[in-house]
This record gives structure tokens, C-alpha cells and sequence, in this order.
């Protein structure tokens, strides 16, 4: 492996890992310690009853939250169906950003948005044959060999 491609893994490798946690340990905390209901009715439903969002509208939107975040950030550390999984964590920011700048027109989105976003856009730029530590390139590695 050149040195550019070396590179070019472990860039793709830990901002896998990093936002992939970003993600995991809030999901983790939604799905085991609020548990994904009472998450959606405090942070959703509670939390934007005095929007125009219609109160069903809020539980749908709410309640896939700590699934999709902890199922995304476990599959982006794991490397698999990176590009998927980027797109929907990357859904899921609109969604988170749009719901704070509703309730604050003037909240720092750099401090929760862009971050995760900046490392989603790092991930969804290198082609995933050059993400060579993910289990995606490793599994296409050994059915080369196999076959």
C-alpha cells in the first residue's frame, strides 16, 4: 500500500470511528437510559407542542431517533454500508438542525450540526475501496482470494 493510500485509510478509518460514536453514545443513552419513548415524548412531542408541527408528526419523526443513531453509529465503526448509513445520519442532522433553529433562529449549529456533518462529508468522499480497515473492504478483500 503507498503512503497516499495509507493515509487516505486512516482518514477514512477514524472519522468513521469518531463520528460513529458521535453518534453511538447518544443513541445508546436513548435507547437504554431514556428509553426511545420517553426520548420522543420529552425532547419531540413535549418539546415542540408549541410548533406548528402536528403532535403526530413529532412522535413519527421522534421516536426512529435513538434507533437510527445507535444502529448508524455501530455500523459506521464497523464499515458497513457506509455510504447508506451517511445519507441517513446525514437526513437526521436536517431534521435535528431544522427542529433547534425552529425553537432558536440563532442556534451555533457548530457546536452539535457541523461537526458530524464536516466528518460525514470526509467519509462520503473517499471512494469506499479505499476505506481499506472497514469490514466492507476487508469482506471484498478475502472473496477476492476465496473465489
Amino acid at each position: 500500500m503507498k503512503r497516499a493510500e495509507y493515509a487516505t485509510a486512516i482518514i477514512a478509518f477514524l472519522s468513521r470511528w469518531i463520528v460513529g460514536f458521535l453518534f453511538l453514545m447518544p443513541g445508546w443513552t436513548k435507547m437504554f437510559t431514556m428509553g426511545p419513548i420517553a426520548f420522543a415524548r420529552r425532547v419531540f412531542v413535549e418539546g415542540y407542542a408549541e410548533t406548528w408541527i402536528p403532535k403526530v408528526l413529532l412522535w413519527i419523526a421522534g421516536l426512529p431517533v435513538p434507533f437510527i443513531e445507535l444502529i448508524g453509529g455501530f455500523l459506521l465503526i464497523l464499515g458497513l454500508w457506509t455510504q447508506r448509513v451517511c445519507l441517513l445520519l446525514g437526513l437526521l442532522l436536517v431534521m435535528v438542525n431544522y427542529g433547534h433553529l425552529l425553537k432558536d433562529p440563532f442556534y451555533d449549529v457548530t457546536t452539535h450540526v457541523m461537526p458530524r456533518l464536516l466528518l460525514l462529508f470526509i467519509i462520503l468522499i473517499i471512494p469506499p475501496e479505499e476505506d481499506r480497515f472497514s469490514l466492507h473492504a476487508l469482506w471484498k478483500r478475502w472473496r477476492t482470494r476465496v473465489s
